[in-house]
């Protein structure tokens, strides 16, 4: 940080434009679900025709029959 810092000093910063056929949305960072009632401050990025399925309260895993922490061992 100290060496970007003085080396893009005066640079003004730029946004970032996903391209085309990628969409930013609200996932539940737990189940990796969409959350479609903005609660979440979690942001994904994904291809349109690959997003997510929409969660459901109470819901903790993708697949319901495995417990959350074989899932996330999976994941990571």
């Amino acid at each position: 940080m100290g060496y970007a810092g003085k080396v893009l000093k005066g640079v003004p910063e730029t946004e970032l434009v996903p391209p085309s056929g990628v969409v930013a949305v609200n996932i539940n960072p737990a189940t990796g679900l969409r959350e479609l009632d903005g609660h979440s401050k979690t942001t994904e990025y994904f291809y349109q025709e690959s997003l997510p399925p929409v969660g459901e309260d109470g819901a903790f895993a993708r697949d319901g029959s495995r417990p959350p922490e074989e899932v996330k061992n999976q994941i990571f």
